[in-house]
């Protein structure tokens, strides 16, 4: 799966970043993303704890979002293998099949 690394600094206009929050309350803009972003900081995990609960909430969300993207592609891979696994299967036993009624 992806590495992801939280920032946090005051708002200010930022690219178009997918996962980010705003917070009213502290004035600070958290953004999650895979590339550092310039002009934030980056937030140790063992800091997440400091984070009030409505930014915990986001990061949580934020967090299952991205795991179930990746789940969903895990499993888009492993239907189509499946699927290849079971075709080449059946090929096999009616291979033998075939030799069977043969012999």
């Amino acid at each position: 799966m992806e590495k992801y690394s939280l920032y946090i600094g005051r708002y200010k206009d930022l690219p178009e970043e997918e996962f980010s929050y705003f917070s009213p309350m502290s004035g600070y803009m958290l953004v999650y993303s895979q590339k550092e972003v310039e002009g934030l900081k980056k937030v140790l995990p063992e800091k997440e704890s400091k984070l009030s609960s409505d930014e915990r909430a986001w990061l949580t969300q934020t967090k299952l979002t991205i795991s179930a993207r990746h789940f969903g592609q895990s499993m888009e891979e492993a239907t189509k293998n499946a699927e290849q696994f079971f075709e080449l299967l059946k090929k096999e036993l009616k291979a033998e099949q075939e030799k069977a009624n043969k012999g």
